[in-house]
Protein backbone atom coordinates (compact mmCIF):
# COMPACT_ATOMS: atom_id res chain seq x y z
CA UNK A 1 0.00 0.00 0.00
CA UNK A 2 3.04 2.40 0.88
CA UNK A 3 4.55 1.80 -2.85
CA UNK A 4 0.76 2.80 -4.36
CA UNK A 5 0.96 5.97 -2.62
CA UNK A 6 3.83 6.72 -3.16
CA UNK A 7 3.90 5.83 -7.04
CA UNK A 8 0.83 8.16 -7.10
CA UNK A 9 2.50 11.04 -5.01
CA UNK A 10 5.61 10.85 -7.45
CA UNK A 11 3.16 10.97 -10.28
CA UNK A 12 1.17 13.59 -8.98
CA UNK A 13 4.21 15.82 -7.77
CA UNK A 14 5.60 15.30 -11.59
CA UNK A 15 2.54 15.91 -13.44
CA UNK A 16 1.71 19.84 -11.70
CA UNK A 17 4.87 20.70 -12.12
CA UNK A 18 5.21 21.30 -15.88
CA UNK A 19 7.74 21.07 -18.45
CA UNK A 20 10.52 22.49 -16.76
CA UNK A 21 10.36 19.58 -14.02
CA UNK A 22 10.73 16.57 -16.57
CA UNK A 23 13.53 18.04 -17.91
CA UNK A 24 14.95 16.54 -14.60
CA UNK A 25 12.79 13.68 -14.88
CA UNK A 26 14.17 12.86 -18.53
CA UNK A 27 17.63 13.41 -17.41
CA UNK A 28 17.15 11.09 -14.26
CA UNK A 29 15.51 8.57 -16.67
CA UNK A 30 18.50 9.18 -19.52
CA UNK A 31 21.13 8.54 -16.43
CA UNK A 32 19.43 5.45 -14.76
CA UNK A 33 18.87 3.76 -18.66
CA UNK A 34 22.57 4.14 -19.38
CA UNK A 35 24.24 3.29 -16.55
CA UNK A 36 21.81 -0.11 -16.47
CA UNK A 37 22.86 -0.46 -20.14
CA UNK A 38 26.27 -0.34 -19.85
CA UNK A 39 26.58 -2.10 -15.84
CA UNK A 40 23.46 -3.57 -15.05
CA UNK A 41 22.45 -5.72 -17.77
CA UNK A 42 22.25 -9.67 -16.41
CA UNK A 43 23.65 -8.83 -13.28
CA UNK A 44 20.60 -10.71 -11.48
CA UNK A 45 21.96 -14.19 -11.04
CA UNK A 46 18.53 -15.71 -12.08
CA UNK A 47 18.77 -14.18 -15.30
CA UNK A 48 19.38 -16.87 -17.90
CA UNK A 49 19.88 -14.83 -21.09
CA UNK A 50 20.33 -11.14 -22.05
CA UNK A 51 19.45 -9.42 -25.15
CA UNK A 52 19.50 -5.48 -26.05
CA UNK A 53 17.39 -5.09 -29.53
CA UNK A 54 18.45 -2.73 -31.52
CA UNK A 55 15.53 0.10 -30.49
CA UNK A 56 17.22 -0.50 -26.68
CA UNK A 57 14.39 -2.77 -25.68
CA UNK A 58 16.04 -4.67 -23.06
CA UNK A 59 15.27 -8.28 -22.45
CA UNK A 60 16.28 -10.03 -19.15
CA UNK A 61 15.12 -14.12 -19.22
CA UNK A 62 14.32 -15.54 -15.87
CA UNK A 63 12.93 -18.96 -18.35
CA UNK A 64 12.62 -19.52 -21.75
CA UNK A 65 9.10 -21.01 -22.59
CA UNK A 66 8.52 -23.86 -25.44
CA UNK A 67 5.14 -22.26 -26.28
CA UNK A 68 3.25 -20.18 -28.81
CA UNK A 69 5.02 -17.07 -29.86
CA UNK A 70 2.59 -13.83 -30.69
CA UNK A 71 2.24 -12.14 -33.44
CA UNK A 72 1.94 -8.02 -33.46
CA UNK A 73 0.13 -7.92 -36.91
CA UNK A 74 -3.26 -7.85 -37.22
CA UNK A 75 -4.81 -11.01 -38.97
CA UNK A 76 -6.27 -9.83 -42.68
CA UNK A 77 -9.36 -11.95 -42.55
CA UNK A 78 -9.82 -10.95 -38.51
CA UNK A 79 -7.94 -8.25 -38.18
CA UNK A 80 -6.80 -9.12 -34.74
CA UNK A 81 -3.29 -9.60 -33.73
CA UNK A 82 -2.57 -12.35 -30.81
CA UNK A 83 -4.35 -12.08 -27.63
CA UNK A 84 -1.70 -12.91 -24.31
CA UNK A 85 -2.76 -14.02 -21.36
CA UNK A 86 0.03 -12.43 -18.84
CA UNK A 87 1.12 -12.49 -15.22
CA UNK A 88 2.70 -8.70 -15.49
CA UNK A 89 3.85 -6.22 -13.28
CA UNK A 90 5.72 -2.82 -14.27
CA UNK A 91 7.31 -0.28 -12.03
CA UNK A 92 9.02 3.25 -12.76
CA UNK A 93 12.86 3.08 -12.27
CA UNK A 94 12.61 5.36 -8.70
CA UNK A 95 10.87 1.61 -8.18
CA UNK A 96 7.23 3.48 -8.48
CA UNK A 97 4.83 1.00 -9.08
CA UNK A 98 2.38 2.02 -12.39
CA UNK A 99 0.99 -1.78 -12.93
CA UNK A 100 0.28 -3.75 -10.15
CA UNK A 101 0.84 -7.29 -10.58
CA UNK A 102 -1.97 -9.43 -11.90
CA UNK A 103 -3.23 -12.12 -14.83
CA UNK A 104 -4.83 -10.17 -17.56
CA UNK A 105 -5.59 -10.34 -21.59
CA UNK A 106 -4.17 -7.85 -23.75
CA UNK A 107 -4.04 -7.78 -27.73
CA UNK A 108 -0.40 -7.24 -28.83
CA UNK A 109 -1.13 -4.49 -31.40
CA UNK A 110 -2.75 -2.38 -28.79
CA UNK A 111 0.58 -2.50 -26.41
CA UNK A 112 3.34 -0.07 -26.48
CA UNK A 113 5.95 -0.73 -29.02
CA UNK A 114 8.45 -1.61 -26.20
CA UNK A 115 6.01 -4.55 -25.00
CA UNK A 116 4.92 -5.45 -28.80
CA UNK A 117 8.79 -5.93 -29.85
CA UNK A 118 9.59 -7.71 -26.88
CA UNK A 119 6.25 -9.88 -27.22
CA UNK A 120 6.89 -11.16 -30.67
CA UNK A 121 9.96 -13.23 -29.96
CA UNK A 122 8.33 -14.45 -26.37
CA UNK A 123 7.40 -17.58 -26.15
CA UNK A 124 4.28 -19.38 -23.91
CA UNK A 125 5.76 -20.11 -20.61
CA UNK A 126 8.78 -17.82 -20.70
CA UNK A 127 9.51 -15.66 -17.66
CA UNK A 128 11.30 -12.25 -18.63
CA UNK A 129 12.41 -9.07 -17.34
CA UNK A 130 11.30 -6.20 -19.99
CA UNK A 131 12.64 -2.13 -19.78
CA UNK A 132 11.62 -0.25 -22.70
CA UNK A 133 13.37 3.24 -22.84
CA UNK A 134 10.85 5.94 -22.82
CA UNK A 135 11.13 6.03 -26.84
CA UNK A 136 9.39 2.61 -27.19
CA UNK A 137 7.21 3.30 -24.25
CA UNK A 138 5.01 6.60 -23.45
CA UNK A 139 7.78 8.70 -24.87
CA UNK A 140 7.21 13.04 -24.15
CA UNK A 141 3.28 11.83 -23.63
CA UNK A 142 3.04 10.09 -20.81
CA UNK A 143 -0.60 8.01 -19.90
CA UNK A 144 -3.50 8.30 -18.25
CA UNK A 145 -4.98 6.25 -15.65
CA UNK A 146 -6.79 3.39 -16.08
CA UNK A 147 -9.21 2.31 -13.15
CA UNK A 148 -9.80 -0.62 -15.46
CA UNK A 149 -6.16 -2.19 -15.84
CA UNK A 150 -5.11 -1.07 -12.64
CA UNK A 151 -2.93 1.17 -14.07
CA UNK A 152 -1.57 4.90 -12.55
CA UNK A 153 -0.09 8.11 -14.62
CA UNK A 154 3.21 7.46 -16.13
CA UNK A 155 5.04 10.92 -16.20
CA UNK A 156 6.48 11.97 -19.78
CA UNK A 157 10.18 10.15 -20.41
CA UNK A 158 9.56 7.44 -18.26
CA UNK A 159 11.80 4.16 -18.56
CA UNK A 160 9.36 1.20 -17.91
CA UNK A 161 10.26 -2.18 -16.08
CA UNK A 162 7.84 -4.78 -16.80
CA UNK A 163 8.27 -8.17 -14.70
CA UNK A 164 6.21 -10.62 -16.85
CA UNK A 165 5.20 -13.91 -17.44
CA UNK A 166 3.61 -15.19 -20.38
CA UNK A 167 0.70 -17.78 -19.70
CA UNK A 168 -1.06 -17.93 -22.68
CA UNK A 169 -1.38 -17.08 -26.44
CA UNK A 170 -4.25 -17.08 -29.01
CA UNK A 171 -4.77 -16.09 -32.50
CA UNK A 172 -1.22 -17.14 -33.38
Amino acid sequence: MKRILLAILTVLTLVSCGDNHFATWRGFNDKWYDDYRANGVGQDAEVIRTEILPSGVIIESYHDGFGAIPKAAKDPVTGKSSEVYVCMEGHLVDGSLFLMRGTTSYSVSDLIPGLCEAFKLMRQGSHWKVTVPYSMGYDSEGSSSSSEQNIFNVPPYSVLIFDIELIDVTNY
